[in-house]
Formats: C-alpha cells, sequence, structure tokens
C-alpha cells in the first residue's frame, strides 16, 4: 500500500490511497518529488519524502507510519525507515517494480498458488 501525503488545504485531500495492489508492485513512477508517500510493505513502512516536499507533508507521514505500527496483526518488529529523494537504498527500491538500480531478483510463488499470470508493474 502507497499513501500520497500533500499540504492541501482540503484536510480531505491530505491523505491519498495512491496504490493498494496485493497482485502487483507500484511503479516508481508515482513518487513525486513534491509529495511524502507512506509506503506499507508488511514489516517495514518506509516515509519517501520528495526533495522539495513541505516540512508539514513530512512531519504527518510520520505520525501515519508510527499510527500504522499500532495495527492490529502487525508484527512487533515493524520498523520505520525515512528515505529521502535520491538517497535510497537497495531495500527500498525492491518495493516497486521498475526503480533504476533494483537488484534482479523476484520472488514469485509457486505456479500452484498463483491467482494470476506473473505479477506486474502497476502503471499510472
Amino acid at each position: 500500500m502507497v499513501l500520497k501525503v500533500t499540504n492541501s488545504p482540503d484536510t480531505k485531500k491530505r491523505i491519498q490511497f495512491v496504490f493498494n495492489d496485493d497482485e502487483r508492485l507500484p511503479s516508481k513512477d508515482l513518487l513525486l518529488s513534491d509529495h511524502t508517500y507512506v509506503v506499507d510493505a508488511e514489516s517495514e513502512i518506509y516515509v519517501w519524502m520528495g526533495s522539495t516536499s513541505g516540512q508539514n507533508e513530512r512531519k504527518l507521514a510520520m505520525i501515519i507510519a508510527k499510527r500504522m505500527l499500532t495495527e492490529p496483526g502487525r508484527v512487533p518488529y515493524t520498523s520505520i525507515t525515512k528515505v529521502l529523494e535520491n538517497t535510497e537504498t537497495v531495500m527500498f527500491k525492491e518495493k516497486f517494480c521498475d526503480y533504476p538500480g533494483e537488484l534482479p531478483v523476484h520472488v514469485q510463488p509457486p505456479e500452484s498458488t498463483r491467482k494470476s499470470p506473473s505479477p506486474s508493474c502497476h502503471v499510472f
């Protein structure tokens, strides 16, 4: 799941779902420099901060990430990692289908449990 956090004057538009698909990985193209995003990767929560995103967006994204830690069913060893634009780690890049510099390794379920053809990139 990927949430976009904006500095919109309309409080209902400050937090938006931009990706929520268990079958595919999101495209890195959804990450825009002027926003902050919360990427929920089950045992890891990333707060990606665009280079021109505002301080209020960044603070709100961290609050959201911390609240996500308390959700029922969340493993106790879940971590929150801040990621600044252009300093992405390989682990962060692996959460996307088309990030330059990702490792060329993708794990897929066995054929017998796969619901559909090979998961692909979700392009917006």
